[in-house]
């Protein structure tokens, strides 16, 4: 069976980064200079991933154009999800023109709990148009999403990176609850990406055991976060966390994870 990696980054060293941004989230290494998506089928091809959801990188801001000329060269194995500024008055027409190159899916990150009003245009067009909505946020704002999917029951919702709830190590086992608790929304998906960052704590069974039983396998999918990941691991070794050392997982509940929830996501 191929796979889908539902979330990796690419960008060009002869593009440059919109350096007025404040947004300091997933700024590329120093050891990265450049991630282009011959590179990344390299990497991933011999792991049998055949289909990828690219993420925008931040620091493109809402200049999208790099990832849309990927997408647009290889139409059958990247799907993307864009960044947009939600405070467009022209939102409508641009996710409109967007829809019609395919793009299904837009990224929200770092918000704050009271933004919601900021953020509710964007997330009306989304549901009405059975769009997804991709969450990161460097401060575990759950309480931000859980207002967003009792809101938009419809709309369905990926956390990014199992909620990025690795950066502190006195917080993980009460993030990691909060986390689970969300599956009660039945909109919420989790993305079993970013294990590499995780520094204290090697019981990655146990967490996926966790998200498992509380989303079950038709919620959760798998991605990379690559280039990132390969700066301490390989590529192989991501895909392996679902695909060899999780041997609870059932073939079956293998196969959801590694391809069926993305492909019933981004590319049905």
């Amino acid at each position: 069976m191929n796979y889908i990696d539902s979330h990796a980054y690419v960008w060009s060293n002869d593009k440059p980064f919109n350096l007025n941004s404040n947004n300091k989230l997933e700024l590329p290494p120093k050891k990265i200079e450049f991630s282009p998506p011959e590179l990344l089928l390299r990497n991933a091809r011999p792991s049998s991933v055949e289909k990828f959801v690219l993420i925008q990188a931040p620091k493109y801001l809402y200049d999208n154009s790099y990832i849309i000329e990927q997408i647009q060269r290889f139409p059958k194995i990247f799907k993307a999800i864009l960044l947009i500024d939600p405070s467009n008055n022209n939102i409508s027409n641009q996710i409109n023109t967007l829809s019609k190159l395919g793009i299904n899916a837009f990224r929200i990150i770092n918000t704050q709990t009271n933004e919601l009003e900021k953020y509710n245009k964007l997330l009306e067009i989304a549901q009405n148009n059975n769009h997804i909505i991709s969450y990161s946020n460097q401060t575990e704002n759950f309480l931000f999403l859980k207002n967003v999917s009792v809101k938009y029951p419809n709309l369905r919702i990926v956390i990014e990176n199992i909620g990025n709830i690795y950066n502190d190590k006195k917080t993980f086992d009460v993030k990691l609850n909060q986390l689970c608790e969300l599956s009660s929304n039945n909109n919420i998906y989790v993305q079993l990406s970013g294990f590499h960052a995780i520094k204290f704590n090697n019981d990655k069974i146990n967490i996926i055991k966790k998200l498992i039983d509380s989303y079950t396998d038709k919620r959760l999918l798998w991605g990379s976060n690559y280039p990132f990941q390969i700066l301490e691991k390989t590529y192989h070794d991501s895909i392996s966390i679902i695909k060899l050392i999780s041997s609870f997982l059932s073939e079956k509940q293998k196969d959801q994870i590694l391809s069926n929830t993305a492909n019933k996501l981004f590319f049905d």
